[in-house]
């Protein structure tokens, strides 16, 4: 009997975006005339079409996607069109909240319009470039929507001494960077652009406000903010230093292990709606639209934005049912995100969402399997501590790769901040929907007590021997980890395939 391994039949996208990459790697190791992308595309297109019923029509077909992407790396990319260390006057939209660090605020923003300051012989230019404001905080604060307009001096966005800082930077979109202290004198526009990320941001303000409600000490209120709201303007630096040393950074900020836990949470809080009539396709609907909810309350950040992709993909495979379409769901939004936005292929925060989704969707049911019992609450405790333990697994040699740095505590702490995350996230996100203000010393006694447990966790093995150890791998010993995990978990599958009973041996027994 021939047991076939990986079911490629059923995976397409597991052949077409190896294919996808490879253009966007190509791309950016050689330019090539966009004509010529052009007519060698269509003419792949059209050999993969006449050869359909022959075995070359693949090859055809993934050559076709392997020059769409390369093509899409040169269209898509942002041209800089802001000349750097000039100074101009510009209007500017403001895209975000500013995050206070000292005596700046720094934000997100769009140059719409900007000619340079000292050529007299210059004429307003439309641009739609992003750059990183930072404005003095003595002009008061601004918000998503306001338009300036103002003089400075455009600059890099980091120094030589970050160089990978300010490439990740370019490679999100932004073209440079602008300073308004205290000489300058910005002048805000009249009304707001309402755009997606406004209503968004006045959703997030308006849920901050009931985070603010609560009778907690300021610090637990901090930690309730920032993992259900990404927002860090309260945080403490030596909380913030105390996580990045641990490991456990990536719980302060809105991602994929967040967007994750709601999907989870709702999963399990809707488990008997099949049951009732219709109620499979009334169940993916609502956990859709609480992913997307969720990712419109966290402000449309692109990192919950993303999350919210590939869990919503992941969403409507569970709706379908079918063997192996979480996984081709997970490839193939992985593929019309890095087509539509080649560069998102290297953003870090994209790199591990997407990594962490994979390791859960292989690795969660073979360890759940482990510690299944009768009882439905310990399955869910189960359930949520081993989400968090193979997240950490999987994304451990990428972060390696991307710090110098593989956490060695993380594997012990995330059974425990795990299980608080849950708490502080959905605890806080039921009450920021939740008008009944009697329920406050409640979810003040909820939440204060979760987020002191994980401060007292975190700030303990901060600065212990063992809380991680050094590790700078390069990219290829990085990509041989990984494939030494994917052979290992090949072999397993191997192995249960081929000692697996048959069902009639198995029920006869």
């Amino acid at each position: 009997m021939r047991h076939r391994i990986i079911p490629t039949d059923t995976l397409p996208f597991l052949k077409i975006l190896p294919a996808v990459i490879g253009g966007i790697l190509i791309a950016d190791s050689f330019v090539f005339p966009i004509w010529v992308l052009c007519i060698t595309l269509f003419a792949a297109l059209g050999a993969a079409w006449h050869w359909r019923d022959l075995p070359q029509s693949t090859f055809y077909a993934l050559s076709a996607l392997l020059l769409g992407a390369m093509l899409s790396v040169h269209l898509f990319r942002s041209e800089r069109s802001i000349p750097e260390g000039e100074r101009i006057t510009a209007v500017l939209q403001i895209e975000d909240t500013p995050v206070i660090t000292g005596q700046w605020q720094r934000v997100s923003a769009t140059i719409i319009r900007f000619r340079l300051e000292n050529d007299l012989t210059s004429t307003w230019e439309d641009a739609t470039e992003k750059t990183i404001l930072r404005i003095d905080t003595c002009f008061g604060p601004i918000s998503a929507g306001d338009r300036i307009v103002t003089t400075a001096r455009t600059s890099g966005i980091a120094g030589t001494a970050f160089e990978s800082y300010a490439t990740l930077m370019h490679r999100r979109g932004y073209g440079c960077a602008l300073w308004i202290g205290p000489q300058e004198n910005p002048i805000v526009l009249p009304g707001k652009t309402r755009t997606p990320r406004y209503y968004a941001e006045l959703l997030r303000n308006k849920a901050i406000s009931r985070i603010d409600r609560l009778q907690i000490d300021q610090e637990s209120r901090a930690i309730c903010k920032a993992m259900s709201l990404g927002m860090r303007n309260d945080l403490p630096s030596s909380l913030k230093t105390s996580y990045g040393n641990t490991g456990t950074s990536h719980l302060l900020a809105v991602s994929g292990l967040h967007v994750g836990i709601v999907a989870l949470l709702i999963n399990l809080l809707l488990y008997l709606l099949p049951i009732a009539d219709k109620g499979h396709i009334l169940k993916n609907i609502i956990a859709i639209g609480a992913i997307w909810f969720y990712a419109f309350l966290t402000g449309l950040s692109p990192s919950s934005i993303r999350a919210a992709i590939m869990f919503s993909c992941i969403q409507i495979a569970l709706a379908a049912s079918l063997s192996g379409n979480g996984m081709n769901f997970l490839l193939g939004a992985a593929t019309v995100m890095l087509l539509i936005y080649p560069d998102w292929f290297y953003d870090l925060s994209f790199q591990l969402s997407f990594v962490a989704v994979f390791g859960i969707m292989i690795l969660f049911r073979p360890l759940f399997r482990v510690v299944e019992s009768r009882f439905r609450l310990l399955n869910v405790m189960w359930s949520i501590i081993i989400v968090g333990i193979t997240a950490t697994l999987t994304t451990a040699p990428l972060s390696a790769y991307h710090f110098g740095r593989i956490g060695i505590a993380t594997l012990f702490l995330n059974p425990v901040v795990i299980l608080t995350a849950n708490i502080i996230v959905f605890g806080s996100i039921i009450w920021m929907l939740m008008p009944l203000d009697v329920l406050n010393p409640l979810f003040s006694s909820l939440l204060e007590g979760a987020a002191g447990i994980q401060n007292r966790i975190i700030r303990f093995c901060d600065g212990r021997w063992w809380t991680s150890i050094e590790w700078s791998p390069s990219l290829i010993q990085t990509l041989l980890v990984y494939l030494a995990i994917a052979i290992a978990l090949l072999g397993i599958r191997f192995y249960i395939a081929t000692h697996r009973k048959p069902l009639l041996n198995r029920t006869e027994s």
